[in-house]
């Protein structure tokens, strides 16, 4: 182990004493790590006590953290006997150096307050060193890892933060409850049913330093209620949602029971207002409580590599232990460091009074579902939580408590927490959204019904579809202690003054994708004189003036990409595209969408906003081109923002793309292969059907997962349901290209003869009114093996005694991955006729390392190298047809005349099945012949 000398000064009035103190520094592991710079560390006489933690501080060791010290070879302290050792290592946490001048050549080891060894200095020279073998372990610091996040602010998610130097309101407004029957449990009914003209929540009652009818300014207002900046307020804040969860289905995601988020954005000359969030998790105490043993939202305290609390990650949101397969049972908790704003000296630095609002417009898409999902606000987490849409309080979980989870589901109406004392189990508690509206006074007359059940099989009243609302998070954290956070959400949001417009092909394979292009023209509410004609719409006494030459956002999933609008004012999408056209118009304005050059001998019905559109007004026909132009009635930006197109394809645009597999001429195989499909530049989703060539059906209506299908030879796959002009890639994938050679693509009819063939697979576009046909040839890699067999000329072969016959173990590799090596057995018979020399060669191996080994006979000894191995190379393509077998030479010599040979030989020979396994097939030889072509493998003898 590597020594590392500290040494301690001991000032005195008139000199000055040093003594070393030899320590070994090594990893958890137990290996050496290497120190160069020795230190000196002075002592103060008057607090003898120096902590470990602060020894180890001056070994600057780059990339390690101190862990732990140790002692072996120390003195009982009780005793006071140096010379009775003891070899027991143990930890210490605090080392005293010259207790008092009657003891002053001694060390002494503590353990949390405890005394438990001494350490005799002994003297060497003019130099003082320990007795006992000191050992500090060092940990290798793994560096923080950041998750991805989304920049949520683009997509109208806005985030506001707020420091308070004091828990605001005071901690009896809503308090815990210790030692009350409500400890720890939601207090609902802390603010009003709704907020204020200012968007602020309203104090329903008077306790503390709070009264009844006061609005939360301090707590979440950019200004305090005499109208002047408010301190508390720290400014906006992104990143904090991560991007892996919002490249799913569009949703934010939050948990600190998953990831650690750190704002540095308090200080006000800070630039950088973004969250960090970590991979890592972490804790404010090391605490024996079970709060403190899973990740903490603690947003104005930063975590550091290698700062680890005592605590692990053994509990769950809900409190519940995790069970040990958890993958992240037991894992490691940082230990939160100085806050960067409102630490609290007395809470160890860390800053347990803060605030935070999450606030978003959104749109009640068709039924409330989003991406095939209800729309659902969901949060766990503590202290006071409350959920207020369009200004209604919906979900209350106000209070100081534990951390306590809710929910509120936009296609089912319903509106869930659930609530528990202290250390006990959670209870569900319902209502719903229509019952909240109606108690803050808000009519529900223009709502829909439902058409999904809640979690009581009934059917609530819902917004209706493709209305406009917003939503507002309202959070704090003021009670001390633990502080959680868990958001979730899958709402269509959207930036204040926006409209959306979507694009959908509505009777197509579901789950597939379609890159056809449409063109929409947008025309906004205008009271400008003069607009050209050709650039606007005159509508019920309204002028609606073209938008053009105006940059905009097209959405797909979580991409995002700014576009201009040219001066033609069009703009293209393909379906499952969103354009985002922000502060082109205000809430109060109108506005109409067209779109533009449908071509009708395609698609024959269309709806706006789930609505069929009236064909004498709202479809204008071409007279000459055979398309026609898609219109909306006028739209108000206040109400309908988000206005979604979908057109449905003639049943004569509905196309399949079928794809065959089939084995090259000669060849079978059982095995499963993989194809990959691509539709609409998407990896494909949808829904697919396989049968065998006679029709015979394999699958049917199954769902594709990424684009991967499964299939075997004389297998076709079809996928129907396919729009003309969609894109399409066919491509086979994790081939065992050791054993198979490349495949060869076709594609039929004659329409596809531009498609795209290459080491990427075959590609193109649906042809109208022609279904897409994709053959897949694969060739199994197969090659040639001669056996020679050739004896000495001084052997005096007597054929009367019976003709010479020599017998190989064949072993080589099977056809089927996985599988054991091949045994097989082939048997030359040498005659009169034949000569001394003859060889077999036998084709159609699987390629690979072969070992050819001659089996003893009577009366030959074989002389050369037995058994002999090499590699069969492929020779059965146009370009290795003339690839020559591999060959095996084996001589043999005459020595025991005596023996006469076999009349009857049983060749034990193989064949390919179609499965691709290798099986033995017995055949006698005739006496004075080769084997007669009777097995597959057609021997010869030259």
């Amino acid at each position: 182990m590597r020594e590392k000398v500290l040494r301690f000064a001991r000032k005195a009035t008139q000199d000055q004493y040093f003594s070393n103190w030899i320590v070994n520094i090594v990893d958890e592991k137990g290996d050496p790590i290497t120190v160069q710079e020795l230190k000196t560390i002075s002592v103060n006489l008057d607090m003898p006590n120096v902590s470990i933690v602060d020894v180890a501080a001056n070994i600057k060791l780059e990339g390690y953290q101190f862990k732990k010290a140790s002692a072996k070879g120390y003195s009982d302290f009780q005793k006071q006997d140096y010379e009775n050792i003891i070899d027991v290592e143990r930890n210490f946490t605090n080392l005293i150096v010259w207790q008092s001048n009657t003891e002053p050549y001694q060390y002494q080891y503590v353990e949390n307050n405890n005394k438990f060894g001494r350490d005799r200095i002994n003297r060497d020279g003019d130099t003082y060193n320990n007795h006992a073998t000191i050992t500090f372990v060092y940990t290798k610091v793994t560096p923080l890892t950041e998750v991805e996040t989304v920049d949520s602010q683009q997509y109208g998610v806005n985030i506001q933060m707020f420091d308070y130097d004091q828990a605001i309101p005071g901690l009896n407004w809503g308090g815990y409850g210790n030692g009350t029957a409500n400890e720890g449990k939601i207090k609902q009914g802390l603010v009003q049913r709704k907020l204020n003209d200012e968007g602020i929540p309203v104090s329903n009652k008077t306790e503390g330093n709070y009264r009844e009818g006061q609005a939360l300014n301090a707590n979440f207002s950019t200004k305090t209620a005499e109208g002047k900046d408010n301190s508390n307020y720290k400014g906006e804040a992104n990143h904090l949602f991560r991007q892996d969860k919002f490249n799913e289905n569009q949703t934010f995601y939050y948990s600190s029971f998953e990831n650690y988020a750190y704002w540095n954005g308090a200080d006000p000359q800070s630039q950088d207002k973004e969250f960090t969030v970590y991979d890592q998790i972490g804790t404010p105490k090391n605490e024996n409580a079970y709060f403190y043993k899973r990740g903490n939202f603690m947003p104005y305290n930063p975590i550091v590599a290698g700062k680890f609390s005592t605590n692990r990650n053994l509990r769950d949101e809900n409190g519940k232990l995790l069970e040990e397969g958890d993958a992240r049972y037991n894992e490691a908790l940082y230990k939160t460091q100085w806050a960067t704003s409102g630490a609290t000296p007395d809470e160890g630095g860390n800053n347990y009074q803060f605030g935070m609002v999450v606030s978003a417009n959104f749109a009640q898409l068709e039924n409330g579902k989003f991406k095939g999902n209800d729309m659902v606000y969901e949060f766990n987490g503590d202290d006071d939580m409350w959920v207020f849409v369009d200004g209604v309080l919906v979900l209350d979980i106000g209070g100081i408590h534990d951390a306590h989870s809710g929910s509120i589901n936009f296609a089912t109406g319903e509106v869930q927490w659930y609530d528990c004392k202290k250390g006990g189990t959670p209870q569900l508690f319902t209502t719903t959204l229509e019952k909240q509206f109606e108690a803050a006074g808000e009519k529900t007359d223009e709502w829909q019904t439902s058409k999904t059940q809640d979690s009581n099989e009934k059917y609530n009243k819902i917004f209706s579809d493709y209305s406009n609302h917003d939503i507002k998070i309202f959070y704090m954290e003021r009670g001390g202690g633990a502080s959680n956070c868990k958001m979730k959400f899958n709402l269509p949001v959207m930036p204040k003054n926006s409209i959306k417009v979507a694009k959908t092909v509505g009777n197509i394979n579901e789950g597939s994708y379609s890159d056809v292009e449409f063109k929409f023209k947008l025309y906004v509410e205008s009271s400008e004189q003069n607009i050209p004609e050709g650039e606007k719409i005159e509508k019920d006494g309204k002028t609606y003036q073209l938008v053009k030459n105006e940059d905009y956002q097209r959405l797909e999933g979580s991409k995002v990409e700014t576009v201009k609008i040219e001066n033609d004012g069009i703009f293209k999408l393909h379906h499952g595209q969103e354009a985002l056209f922000q502060d082109i118009a205000t809430n109060d304005k109108q506005y109409i969408v067209e779109e533009i050059g449908v071509d009708q001998s395609r698609y024959d019905e269309f709806t706006v906003n789930s609505q069929l559109l009236d064909k004498d007004e709202n479809i204008i026909k071409s007279e000459t081109d055979g398309t026609c132009i898609v219109r909306t009635n006028p739209l108000s930006v206040g109400k309908n923002a988000y206005v979604n197109f979908v057109n449905y394809c003639k049943s004569e645009n509905k196309h399949s793309i079928e794809i065959k597999k089939t084995m090259t001429e000669g060849q079978k195989s059982d095995e499963t292969f993989q194809v990959q499909l691509e539709v609409g530049g998407q990896l494909f989703n949808g829904k697919y059907s396989i049968k065998k060539v006679d029709q015979t059906p394999v699958i049917e209506n199954a769902t594709c997962e990424n684009g991967i299908i499964n299939l075997k030879a004389d297998e076709i796959i079809t996928i129907p349901d396919i729009a003309a002009d969609t894109s399409f890639r066919v491509k086979e994938v994790n081939l065992d290209n050791n054993r198979f050679d490349n495949p060869q693509y076709s594609i039929q009819p004659d329409d596809y003869r531009n498609a795209v063939i290459d080491e990427n697979g075959v590609s193109g576009n649906v042809s109208y009114g022609h279904n897409v046909q994709v053959t897949l040839t694969n060739t199994l890699k197969l090659g040639s093996l001669k056996i020679t067999k050739t004896i000495t000329d001084d052997s005096k072969v007597d054929y009367m005694d019976g003709d010479p016959i020599f017998t190989f173990k064949i072993t080589g590799p099977n056809n089927i991955e996985g599988q054991e090596p091949q045994v097989f057995y082939r048997t030359l018979r040498l005659s009169k006729d034949v000569g001394k020399t003859a060889s077999i060669i036998i084709d159609n191996l699987p390629i690979g390392e072969y070992t050819v080994e001659e089996l003893n006979t009577m009366r030959y000894t074989c002389t050369s190298d037995n058994p002999q191995t090499d590699t069969v190379q492929q020779n059965n393509t146009e370009e290795t047809k003339n690839t020559p077998p591999t060959e095996f030479s084996f001589t043999n010599q005459l020595t025991n005349e005596d023996y006469f040979s076999h009349t009857d030989v049983v060749e034990n020979s193989f064949k390919i099945g179609e499965d691709g396994t290798v099986t033995v097939e017995k055949h006698k030889v005739p006496e004075g012949q080769v084997p007669d072509g009777t097995t597959p493998v057609q021997p010869s003898n030259e």
